[in-house]
């Protein structure tokens, strides 16, 4: 997944931080970030994002980066 959807979301991650979500399904969603990423008590690193409940692991988010405009 990585290499086919970018950068890993890091430890460091902003509120509002624009991500792509690989949801249970399989699925890609672009939402962003709504906390700071926290880690459980077993180790793991989840954080909030818009339109969900809970914490999801680091590991299901990567950065969203826009494609490039075309050039003129």
């Amino acid at each position: 997944m990585k290499r086919i959807l970018g950068t890993p979301l890091s430890k460091d991650a902003a509120v509002g931080t624009e991500v792509i979500l690989v949801n249970d399904h399989m699925q890609i969603e672009w939402t962003r970030t709504r906390s700071v990423p926290w880690a459980l008590g077993h180790g793991a690193w989840v954080v909030s994002v818009e339109r969900r409940t809970g914490g999801y692991d680091l590991a299901r988010l990567f950065l969203a980066t826009k494609p490039e405009e075309p050039k003129a």
